[in-house]
């Protein structure tokens, strides 16, 4: 279970991480104003989307005139005595915006919208923006919310703008939590429903959006691939070899430090963060995901011959409310930590809690050793 108000953050730091936000723009999000986050966050998703280019596509509209475009209609021409005064009966493809896309986004911008105008005052440029993209949503067919959701679940953006996809993605949340009164006259948005498919990719990139808006440019925040640190093989071994992709690669650039040190996360969001084996119903942390954290650490480290292991460590987060553990160990020198992260607490404790584990990641391992042995 996630707090309606932090789900909205992890929606936030998530466009933070894909850069559909900037850390101002983050920085301006009252999360204590859900309803308003969700309105600048589909507004940012839209600017940007419309900036690649406004969804068209192409649909035969029947037309007459002197000159002919597309396929002519010979049987309408003569029906209509259209030759005798020099005209043609026609059919041509022409652009319009009236694609299914658009009439998602233009049911949710109308409910955003509604929100953003009942309290302008405290923000009016967003109630202007809004209004700015419904008027190049004019030509767009306007659904009832419910027709906009169903469409909705059929929908996708035009490919290579993965900002329509996200706004589309935003669309589809706040219309699934819109209700309209029986007058039609008002309308709120209730807690959130998310699909639970969605929640893992959701807090992995809450963690690596919020580390990047924490950290700020002196560090490099990505979802890394190392390579396997393999030798001795043939080329068919090496194009077997599975992709290696951490979930949160936090790196130091040279100039500010010039060894270096690289920590990686893996965020895990699981129903229970431990499990029993068939043989004991002792509750054990996950092997898998420690065997799978070790060797991202091993081979980060091998691309980096000139490092001690202690400047790479590495971090198991999970994502859960009832189990509360954070332990720290050492294995085969590399600094390890396995901690959870409660997502239905108060927003401040979340906050200051993730806050927590990325000044951990990124403290010099010198301190980490004194912290341990003080």
């Amino acid at each position: 279970m996630i707090l309606v108000r932090n789900l909205y953050a992890l929606l936030a730091f998530n466009m933070r991480d894909l850069d559909l936000l900037s850390d101002q723009e983050v920085a301006g999000c009252d999360f204590e104003k859900p309803h308003e986050v969700l309105a600048i966050l589909l507004e940012r998703a839209t600017y940007r989307a419309f900036r690649r280019g406004i969804d068209r596509q192409y649909q035969a509209q029947e037309e007459t005139g002197p000159r002919l475009r597309g396929t002519l209609h010979t049987a309408r021409t003569i029906h209509g005595l259209l030759h005798l005064r020099g005209h043609l009966a026609f059919e041509a493809d022409e652009l319009i915006r009236d694609t299914k896309a658009n009439q998602v986004l233009k049911a949710a911008l109308k409910i955003a919208h509604q929100h953003a105008h009942a309290h302008k005052q405290t923000n009016p440029q967003l109630s202007h923006r809004l209004t700015r993209y419904l008027a190049e949503l004019t030509p767009v067919t306007t659904l009832q919310p419910p027709q906009a959701l169903t469409l909705s679940t059929k929908t996708k953006g035009p490919r290579g703008n993965r900002s329509y996809t996200t706004a589309l993605q935003l669309a589809t949340f706040i219309l699934s939590d819109h209700l309209v009164d029986p007058a039609g006259q008002t309308s709120k948005i209730r807690g959130a429903h998310l699909d639970p498919s969605l929640l893992p990719a959701l807090f992995e990139g809450f963690i690596r959006g919020f580390t990047k808006h924490t950290l700020g440019p002196t560090y490099k925040v990505s979802a890394k691939q190392p390579p396997w640190p393999i030798t001795q093989h043939s080329q068919t071994a090496a194009a077997l070899m599975p992709i290696m992709k951490t979930d949160v690669c936090i790196e130091t650039k040279p100039l500010n430090h010039p060894t270096g040190q690289t920590t990686i996360i893996e965020c895990k969001y699981y129903k229970d963060p431990t499990s029993s084996s068939a043989h004991s119903q002792t509750k054990k942390w996950h092997t898998s995901h420690l065997y799978q954290l070790l060797a991202y650490l091993q081979a980060e480290a091998a691309t980096h011959p000139d490092r001690t292991k202690a400047q790479t460590r590495g971090l198991l987060a999970y994502a859960h409310h009832e189990a509360d553990f954070d332990e720290s160990f050492t294995f085969h020198g590399f600094n390890i930590r396995l901690t959870t992260i409660d997502l239905n607490q108060p927003w401040v404790k979340l906050r200051a809690r993730v806050q927590d584990l990325a000044q951990w990641s990124v403290v010099r391992p010198f301190a980490l050793m004194s912290a341990k042995t003080s």
